[in-house]
């Protein structure tokens, strides 16, 4: 096993046992025990309404811990009209609030761990970016001014254990599997090349990122969005996502080398400290695909695969599964799936996503 492979099963461990620990409070329980997967039915009453929104669009199986934000948007789509108690939908979303703020505290608070916080010069980060707004995104934002907090200075994130109902005891272990976290986090390739990267800018580089914080500032600026889509959430949020990416695109040398690590340690802390972690959460493991065909490992890094499913199971990007294949034993990080109906063979769903190394080992064992 390499030292990147074992840095990569100490992050799994840790999150594994954090995530066990989360599943104990009583504000996670509760606002697990509706979710459509943990539910006796989906057809009506909150499940109904939830499975619902996972059929509009709103990642409840994949991202459930950014579901309550996202709510009062997907409620407003056509055809959502569910037969829900509205009392009891209010309670759950009170519930689930408090959950959404002690995740989002988290992931804040391990944010802060990163090389060179609270000073981050990449375009990432500039207002109204698919990482700042607070309009719909798809990215998981950091909070205006969430920088100016001093999360780099608590020795854990603030205020979770409360926010969880969480006995003094779990309040305690919660701290402690944070820290851990963090420990690991810090240990992988993508962290220590973010740190690398970080070292090595010089003035040039510097001028190259602001100029290019400048310029995506300009296209961002809300009558130049307005232009190209007043109204509708997610052509504004594609807009968004095209101007960071000419932004990036337009770097070159050690300020590109610093965009693309910051790329892809906050990717990382997305997939797994965010989508991943909630899954094991609020439903402690991973759905298996039990027969997949054309399986093909794509360009990387991190490590991609692509694979064809024809099952019940309807993956959405963002759902973490496990395939049952002996060249593919870690968890797969779903990101694209391809609908195509067979009159033969009925619907094939051609999956595309990021194989979660380590996952195998830490989470079923050698």
């Amino acid at each position: 096993m390499t030292e990147a492979d074992s840095t990569y099963l100490e992050l799994w461990r840790t999150l594994s046992h954090q995530a066990t620990i989360w599943s104990t409070t009583p504000a996670v329980q509760r606002f697990a025990r509706e979710l459509p997967r943990n539910a006796g039915q989906r057809s009506s009453g909150l499940p109904g309404l939830l499975q619902s929104l996972q059929a509009g669009g709103a990642h409840v199986d994949g991202q459930p811990f950014r579901l309550v934000s996202l709510v009062p948007f997907f409620m407003q789509l056509p055809g959502r009209d569910a037969d829900v108690d509205a009392e009891e939908l209010n309670e759950w979303l009170a519930v689930g609030r408090r959950v959404e703020w002690a995740h989002r505290g988290t992931i804040a608070w391990i944010r802060s761990r990163l090389p060179g916080y609270p000073s981050i010069p990449t375009p990432h980060l500039v207002a109204d970016s698919p990482l700042t707004t607070v309009e719909y995104t798809d990215r998981l934002t950091w909070a205006p001014r969430e920088r100016r907090l001093g999360f780099q200075f608590k020795a854990e994130p603030p205020g979770v254990g409360e926010a969880l109902d969480a006995s003094p005891e779990n309040k305690r272990l919660l701290a402690n599997a944070a820290r851990a976290v963090v420990r690991a986090f810090s240990r992988t390739p993508e962290w220590e090349q973010l740190s690398e990267s970080r070292q090595s800018l010089d003035d040039a580089a510097i001028a190259e990122l602001n100029e290019a914080r400048r310029q995506l500032k300009d296209r961002l600026r809300p009558e130049n969005v307005d232009e190209f889509e007043p109204n509708l959430a997610m052509r504004r949020s594609q807009y968004r996502e095209e101007a960071l990416r000419r932004s990036i695109d337009g770097l070159s040398g050690r300020a590109r080398e610093f965009a693309d690590a910051f790329e892809a340690v906050d990717r990382q802390i997305e997939r797994c400290a965010s989508d991943a972690f909630s899954q094991l959460v609020l439903h402690a493991e991973f759905p298996l695909i039990e027969a997949p065909t054309d399986i093909e490992l794509l360009p990387g890094p991190p490590q991609r695969v692509g694979f064809t499913a024809e099952e019940d199971l309807w993956p959405y990007p963002a759902i973490v599964v496990w395939i049952r294949d002996n060249h593919v034993r870690d968890a797969v990080y779903v990101e694209s799936v391809n609908w195509t109906m067979n009159i033969a063979s009925g619907a094939d769903h051609r999956i595309q996503g990021t194989i979660l190394d380590g996952t195998y080992r830490a989470l079923r064992g050698s």
